[in-house]
């Protein structure tokens, strides 16, 4: 699975309309596939079968980001995708308690 498309990765290639080098593509998914892991240039080279130098210049000369950005983009983006649900039942449930606190706290009108 290709990694996708987002504001934060999507790859805007430096290399006029040419298609995306494979060895750059394959970085990027094994990237996005471990990116909750330790993740270092030498991993990411041995992994694709080329040098760490080459991967390093090959990957700023065709995604115009350097590796270290494009590593932290992405885990950004992925923990942003992760939370992004969970934030809206956050605020839902904190909006039910303070509706409910703001209830209990008003007090009875005596009517006496």
């Amino acid at each position: 699975m290709p990694p996708r498309a987002t504001q934060f990765t999507q790859v805007l290639l430096q290399n006029g309309n040419r298609a995306e080098p494979v060895e750059i593509w394959k970085a990027r998914h094994f990237i996005h596939e471990h990116s909750d892991e330790g993740l270092s240039l030498t991993k990411v080279a041995k992994s694709v079968h080329i040098s760490p130098n080459h991967l390093s210049d090959k990957f700023k000369e065709v995604t115009g980001i350097n590796f270290v950005d494009y590593i932290a983009r992405t885990r950004v983006e992925q923990a942003r995708e992760h939370f992004r649900g969970r934030l809206s039942i956050v605020v839902a449930v904190q909006s039910r308690f303070q509706k409910a606190h703001t209830a209990i706290a008003e007090p009875i009108s005596d009517a006496s």
